[in-house]
């Protein structure tokens, strides 16, 4: 009866850790770029090569993603309370902006949602 009380107070202080304040921000919003580049190749941007030109999967600050969710510092499991909130920007006016030596052309900037089964990085 005592490892049950335990295993269900566990539970619960874990539950509450990830969910318990509903104002926490989340930070799963990326956009993945699709783009031509005037000098250099696609990889000096961390990009990889499409039949179009380069992809690359950028958060707001225009860095391309590293890890799942764009967080400032590190995140929870889910994306939320991220140590010095989220990375802000303009995606790919940001992506653009850093990397402008390379003469980048934006093609198209799909907004998405960063989640637990994405592979891409």
């Amino acid at each position: 009866m005592r490892a049950v009380s335990v295993s269900v107070l566990l539970i619960l202080v874990v539950w509450v850790s990830c969910f318990g304040e509903s104002g926490a921000d989340c930070c799963w919003t990326k956009a993945k770029l699709l783009f031509t580049m005037g000098t250099g190749s696609c990889g000096m941007v961390n990009a990889k090569t499409t039949k179009y030109g380069c992809e690359a999967t950028v958060c707001a600050d225009g860095r391309v993603l590293k890890g799942t969710y764009c967080g400032v510092g590190s995140c929870n499991i889910i994306g939320c309370f991220c140590r010095g909130g989220c990375l802000t920007g303009n995606y790919g006016e940001s992506f653009v902006e850093i990397n402008n030596r390379y003469q980048i052309n934006l093609i198209s900037t799909q907004m998405r949602l960063a989640n637990l089964t994405d592979t891409e990085a």
